[in-house]
């Protein structure tokens, strides 16, 4: 009986061994929508929409039937040190 046990449980130890194995072979495909987005944020840096002498700041807008919403823009200080990237202009 202990020869028995034995056996199972190297059997039991192999097939989880195995499995785990397996599981961490997958692959993970990003679809076209996620790629994208990504080339969206790496490309963001480099963009040419880094303004010198603006400052990131925000404006609020409401939008009838959703409330108030807070937009990201640039407002312009004058700094030559001082930069921002929003893609808005502050009003």
């Amino acid at each position: 009986m202990t020869k028995f046990m034995k056996i199972a449980f190297v059997a039991s130890f192999a097939s989880i061994a195995g499995y785990s194995f397996f599981n961490s072979q997958k692959v993970t495909v990003m679809s076209d929508l996620v790629l994208a987005n990504v080339e969206a944020l790496a490309d963001h840096g480099e963009s040419s929409g880094f303004r010198p002498g603006y400052e990131a700041s925000s404006y609020q807008v409401y939008f009838s039937g959703y409330g108030y919403t807070t937009i990201p823009c640039c407002r312009h200080n004058g700094n030559q040190f001082s930069g921002c990237s929003a893609i808005d202009i502050c009003p």
